[in-house]
């Protein structure tokens, strides 16, 4: 039987249209009516994808709107609204902020005091439809604004957040969760009874650049393409830069995965720059990007959680990612007392230096005796207690607000650290177990999947198309992750490989690139030939590369000690022999291309110069 549809049903049917989007959409980026760009150094705007505009200065970047003396801005959303926006003054001074209807002058309202540099600004207001949001700025400062988030709040236990929180350098052979034979986490231990975890996670790389952008984008290091590079030569087995270092950050036309997220949430991120610094490409999709540069705080992650903490109480945000990374247990190594006392070693040692205790880059081969070695592993694990320590702290807080039920939260690393064990220190240099295994916890909003511990193989690709698919957003298929949601849910297995790298992108460019590809128990690694200039530069000698191919059976051989590749009886050899090739030539392929690229590039910069175009 069909229905006649009457124009009153249809308006009913509108209406309750209408009602169900009013609802759905909790929050939105408004745009201003008079948005302009004048005086702005050009230098300090930066686009996504989608030709959203950013402002980047020193250490914070957001989303960019307007540089004038007042802001007038028309709200798709009316009722009792909350307002969250940036902006840089050059001193201190007021803002004011009024409403006004369609054709009346504004109406009174109240000031708000400002400080020079950076401010966030959190207001409430009431606006009611064809009224207009008015901000003006009577003092006459300089000032850049962001775009405004206008949002209606949420009690906290219906607020929906998503923490990826990501603790550079944090080895899980260093974590009594995955373990390890000292209690350094116990926060962790007891937040992974809420989560699922993951046994066996690598990164995708040993360098933070490289290994951050395959989380975000899904990829590996030669289709992303982000680097940072210096030119150099090498006298008297010195370094000397020929060239300051050239960032090559991630194209436009790659998509990174937070510009999408941002479409369904508030995006926040709070950092320690340096390597994953807004200049490699980082902030796209954020509404905020701040970086703190904290590589040498003992309390890196304490500043971290708490500004965290700010963020939430100040801007209560319906639906928010927050993107918190710190370097707290990144050499250098220097734990409060409070922490190092936890840790069952004697020792006079109470901090380290790479540069001062080592020698640097250069030195990263040098042989010391067991003893010394041991103190340095005693200050990083205690780094590691007082990181869980402020983890806790950051847990609880979620808790007593009722924000911890409702949430999404992810604990990883970038990779991990070698302490000599494959006769190395540190990271980027190599791609053993000590340098790519890492942690990988996800707790699920009411605990869901709670409990449950992942054995198969994952990597760093997975994260951003698990948190996707989780929450319905859409993502490209042509990735090299998968959604871990089919593996927690019903035990769907991915049976794939996992790539490593420092190809072409890594940190010691003097030191032959490296693939690794692991598959089940097995893992290949395939090493190119140093050159000569390794062993002019490098003060120790880097151990010998006795096999350009090697194989390891890691459920046998965890250490990574015996060498299996020429032997015949391995049934995976073959086919991870063959991957890893297929992998190799895909990067060679990509770093030929990038290369004449690049020769292209300074080819038409010394006709512009030539032709006067640009300075010589």
């Amino acid at each position: 039987m069909k229905i006649k549809k009457s124009p009153i049903l249809l308006s009913i049917i509108a209406l309750l249209v209408l009602s169900s989007c009013a609802k759905k959409q909790m929050f939105h980026r408004a745009d201003a009516e008079n948005r302009e760009t004048k005086d702005i150094n050009l230098n300090l705007l930066k686009k996504d994808r989608d030709n959203n505009l950013y402002y980047h200065k020193k250490f914070v970047t957001f989303r960019f709107e307007t540089k004038n003396d007042s802001i007038n801005i028309q709200s798709r959303l009316t009722g009792n609204l909350n307002v969250n926006m940036s902006c840089i003054s050059d001193k201190k001074g007021t803002l004011s902020i009024s409403k006004k209807g369609m054709k009346k002058a504004p109406q009174s309202g109240f000031t708000m005091p400002i400080r020079e540099g950076y401010n966030d600004l959190n207001f409430t207001l009431s606006l009611e439809k064809g009224q207009h949001l008015i901000i003006q700025n009577p003092d006459g400062l300089d000032i850049i604004f962001s775009k405004p988030i206008i949002y209606r709040s949420l009690p906290a236990e219906e607020r929906t957040n998503v923490f990826l929180i990501s603790v550079d350098t944090l080895s899980s052979l260093h974590m009594s969760l995955y373990g390890y034979n000292r209690n350094t986490t116990p926060n962790i231990d007891q937040f992974a009874h809420d989560s699922v975890v993951f046994l066996n996670a690598f990164s995708n790389s040993s360098w933070t650049v490289t290994s951050h952008m395959s989380l975000f984008t899904s990829l590996h290091e030669h289709e992303h393409q982000v680097e940072e590079r210096a030119e150099y030569k090498i006298k008297n087995q010195k370094l000397i830069r020929v060239k300051p270092p050239s960032f090559f950050p991630l194209s436009y036309d790659v998509p990174f995965f937070v510009e999408d997220i941002s479409d369904e949430f508030v995006a926040v991120s709070y950092n320690g720059g340096v390597k994953v610094d807004a200049l490699f490409g980082f902030y796209r999709g954020f509404d905020l990007y701040w970086s703190n540069n904290d590589l040498y705080s003992p309390k890196a992650g304490s500043v971290m959680f708490e500004e965290a903490r700010d963020k939430l109480s100040e801007s209560t945000f319906p639906k928010a990612f927050y993107f918190l990374h710190t370097y707290h247990v990144h050499a250098p190594h220097n734990p409060p007392a409070e922490f190092l006392n936890k840790i069952p070693r004697e020792t006079q040692l109470r901090e380290f230096d790479f540069n001062r205790d080592l020698g640097g880059n250069k030195c990263i081969f040098k042989e010391t005796d067991d003893g010394f070695i041991e103190d340095v592993k005693a200050l990083y694990d205690a780094e590691i207690v007082s990181f869980d320590h402020y983890f806790g702290e950051f847990i609880t807080f979620l808790k007593d607000n009722n924000l911890y039920q409702n949430s999404m939260i992810i604990l990883l690393s970038d990779h991990g650290e070698e302490f000599f064990e494959h006769k190395r220190w540190a990271h980027g240099s190599d791609l053993y177990n000590e340098q790519i295994r890492i942690p990988l916890i996800i707790k699920f909003p009411e605990q869901k999947y709670q409990g449950k511990s992942i054995e198969e193989n994952i990597s760093l690709q997975d994260v951003l198309p698990t948190i996707m698919d989780y929450y319905g957003i859409k993502y490209p298929k042509n990735i090299r992750g998968r959604s871990l949601v089919p593996l927690i849910k019903s035990g769907k297995t991915l049976k794939r490989p996992i790539v490593s790298s420092i190809y072409r992108f890594k940190p010691f460019e003097l030191l032959p690139g490296k693939i690794a590809v692991i598959q089940d128990n097995y893992k290949i690694i395939f090493n190119k030939r140093y050159t000569q200039e390794t062993f002019k530069y490098f003060t120790y000698p880097p151990p010998k590369i006795m096999h350009t191919v090697e194989l390891y059976d890691l459920a046998m051989d965890p250490g990574e000690k015996v060498n299996l590749f020429q032997k015949n009886n391995i049934p995976q050899k073959d086919k991870l022999f063959e991957y890893i090739k297929r992998i190799m030539e895909e990067m060679d392929t990509a770093q030929r291309k990038a290369e004449r690229e690049e020769k292209i590039s300074e080819d038409m910069l010394e006709r512009l110069r030539t032709l006067g175009y640009i300075d010589k």
